[in-house]
This record gives C-alpha cells, structure tokens and sequence, in this order.
C-alpha cells in the first residue's frame, strides 16, 4: 500500500516542483527499504537531469532489481552517457 503512495506523492510533487522534498523523501524510502526498486527508479530519474552522477547508482539499483525490465538499463545508459 505505502508503495502506491509514492508513486503518487512522486506524481504531486514533481508537478509542485518540489525536487529538493522528493529527493529527500526517495532517499528516505531507499534507507528505509533497498529493495524498493520504485524509490530506486524514480530517485535516478529525479537527478538525472540535474546531478546525473548521483543518478547512476540508484539507476543501477534499478537495473539490479528488475532485470527484465527495459526503462531503468536505458535510464541508466543516460546517466553514464551524461558524465562520459
């Protein structure tokens, strides 16, 4: 249930442009529960535009835990492309 709840927090607060209280509130969820791979994929989408070196290691988080999903590998690929 609190894993729907961040999808849709993630949801209002992006469109609220409140980058700075869902990155702490992502980082939050990520201590809280490392395996949470939402928290992980969103966290990395939350920085790549801004700080694409702290996304790689929550995208590759991603990547570990749903290894047969497409969007994290390419986001991740992103991430690193930015920093060279």
């Amino acid at each position: 249930m609190w894993r729907s709840r961040i999808s849709s927090w993630h949801t209002r607060t992006r469109g609220l442009n409140r980058v700075d209280e869902a990155r702490a509130e992502y980082e939050r969820c990520v201590a809280l529960d490392p395996k949470m791979a939402e928290a992980q994929l969103n966290l990395g989408i939350l920085l790549l535009e801004k700080d694409p070196t702290a996304a790689v290691s929550p995208l590759r988080g991603a990547v570990d835990l749903m290894p047969s999903q497409s969007r994290p590998r390419f986001l991740l690929g992103c991430g690193a492309g930015a920093i060279g």
